[in-house]
């Protein structure tokens, strides 16, 4: 009698376990809706990368054309909406949990918090530097953060840790893109002495370099004098982004092209090389003798 009761209790203790991780491992339905509503958003950014279009229910001066011809576009040398399609096909194999409960909770806290702060340092980029908004942008960023508390309140305090790991590979390629776009790379571009000495000499020569924050041909001219970038006599026209109006010095210039270089009253609008530079003004470098 005995034993026919512990095979009882063992056959009723392995059908509930059995039943208890099917229903631990059922899908994450929510989660899987979001994570394909932000596979669809960035396929519609990645074929606008592609394709060089305007995107729908974008005009070709709006904020997303800004964007996603902006330097900041792209990590790496691949456009950020690949990334960001990376980044929700995985969470969407998470939400089926494919990987396994543990391995799916840990990624899902990983993935959604890297990108979640990820996306709030591109929107900020957007509003401070571009001075401009993507709806599609705004889209994933809200999906991504619905993602991020749904994560944190599904998951244990065990799996939350990953929140910080997810936390500091955000610092790690925020770091990474502000160095590549920044004016003033963080991991120091050193100023090369020659390069600030033309740069100072442009400006004693009366050069003018007019430009906008949200130029691409701009940023090229800057990087080509590295470091010394902010010694150019550089005049911002578009103080009040894109679709505002530019400044009252470059209206005087009329300036409609940026770059646009004003030497000796000639009018150069696109970028110059070092050499060219060089040759127009003149520079000749004297490097200082060691003592």
């Amino acid at each position: 009698m005995k034993k026919r009761k512990t095979k009882k209790k063992t056959r009723l203790q392995s059908h509930e376990s059995e039943s208890r991780n099917r229903a631990v491992r059922q899908p994450n339905w929510l989660l899987f809706a979001i994570a394909a509503l932000g596979l669809i958003v960035t396929g519609v950014l990645l074929w606008g990368s592609f394709n060089q279009t305007v995107l729908p229910y974008c005009s070709t001066s709006s904020g997303c054309d800004v964007i996603q011809k902006s330097a900041w576009s792209q990590f790496l040398g691949v456009p950020l909406a690949a990334w960001g399609g990376l980044t929700y096909a995985v969470l969407l194999i998470c939400s089926l949990d494919w990987l396994g409960q543990r391995a799916s909770r840990k990624i899902s806290v990983f993935i959604a918090s890297a990108g979640f702060f990820i996306s709030c340092y591109l929107t900020a980029v957007g509003y401070f530097y571009l001075h401009a908004f993507c709806q599609y942008c705004l889209i994933s960023l809200v999906l991504i953060a619905s993602i991020f508390i749904i994560s944190l309140r599904d998951n244990r305090r065990r799996e939350r840790r990953w929140f910080y790991f997810g936390g500091a590979a955000a610092i790690f390629v925020v770091l990474i893109m502000q160095s590549a776009n920044g004016d003033k790379a963080l991991f120091g571009s050193r100023e090369d002495p020659e390069l600030t000495a033309l740069a100072n000499h442009l400006s004693e020569q009366g050069f003018t370099f007019y430009g906008a924050s949200w130029c691409n041909a701009c940023q090229e001219q800057k990087k080509l004098v590295g470091g010394s970038s902010e010694y150019l006599p550089y005049v911002e026209c578009s103080k009040y982004g894109q679709n505002g109006p530019s400044t009252t010095e470059c209206q005087l210039q009329e300036i409609r092209n940026y770059p646009t270089w004003l030497i000796n009253g000639r009018r150069f609008e696109y970028v110059l090389s070092v050499e060219r530079l060089k040759g127009l003004s003149g520079f000749k470098y004297e490097q200082a003798d060691p003592k």
